[in-house]
């Protein structure tokens, strides 16, 4: 399948809006994960089920996503679409941070470090080993 367009698309990023050698890396691996330069709506939702099917997160499939969605403007933009598209961004489960039991604030609260632990602690924060 001809690469034209992701490659156009690479070399605009590159030399057009100056992104670092890990963004053109991440978005290259972004655009062969699709393999379509003319994505369609059907083929954008069957392209993020099978990111789904192969185990990513809905995070991980954030970043693909996201990478996708700047190709499809772009190709809008350029002429070599006529409609914008975009893909939904799977919504990522909230979690529950662990909160602090009652014994644990106990001890944040009487903690009283030693001189010698304030030392250690100043070293760190400077960059001391």
């Amino acid at each position: 399948m001809s690469r034209r367009l992701h490659d156009l698309f690479l070399q605009h990023g590159r030399y057009l809006r100056n992104w670092s050698a890990t963004t053109l890396r991440t978005y290259a691996q972004g655009l062969r994960s699709l393999d379509l330069e003319h994505p369609t709506k059907a083929d954008l939702d069957a392209w993020v089920i099978s990111l789904r099917k192969r185990g990513f997160t809905p995070g991980g499939c954030n970043q693909y996503v996201r990478t996708i969605n700047s190709y499809l403007t772009w190709l809008n933009a350029e002429g070599h679409a006529p409609e914008r598209l975009k893909v939904k961004l799977p919504r990522a489960p909230l979690r529950q941070h662990r909160l602090l039991t009652p014994a644990d604030l106990r001890a944040l609260v009487r903690y009283r470090p030693t001189r010698v632990g304030e030392r250690v602690a100043m070293a760190r924060l400077m960059g001391s080993p």
